[in-house]
């Protein structure tokens, strides 16, 4: 199976990443900037892409037709609902969750067939 995360700009995202990172053998972690990246525990053994969420290159640079699972959690419900469908839609992606702290986009995830999982803003 071949995972992918896409976020890493809330402490909450770099925590559940640094769970992961270490047990998932195909795991690509896409963040915005280096800083976020630089929590990775030794042992992680994926693929990290850095670069801008919003830009096709790199979305393209993480492979995600081949992707099995996605994850998106980023602090931006906008930027997740326009990650979301574009993963389900351009790149085929059957497993999609989006991890949201607001209920304003859930007929719309609903609609596209997408999973969410909500968390507390207060984490």
């Amino acid at each position: 199976m071949n995972y992918v995360i896409i976020g890493g700009d809330s402490k909450a995202c770099r925590d559940f990443i640094n769970i992961l990172a270490g047990s998932i053998d195909h795991l690509t972690i896409i963040c915005p900037e280096i800083q976020y990246a630089q929590s990775l525990p030794a042992e992680f053994k994926g693929n990290l892409v850095i670069g801008n969420l919003r830009k096709e290159s790199t979305l393209e640079k993480a492979n995600l037709s081949s992707a099995d699972t996605v994850l998106i959690w980023t602090k931006n419900e906008d930027i997740n609902a326009l990650l979301a469908a574009a993963v389900k839609k351009i790149y085929n992606v059957k497993n999609v969750v989006v991890y949201t702290c607001e209920s304003k986009n859930s007929k719309f995830y609903e609609d596209l067939e997408i999973d969410t999982v909500a968390i507390s803003k207060f984490l």
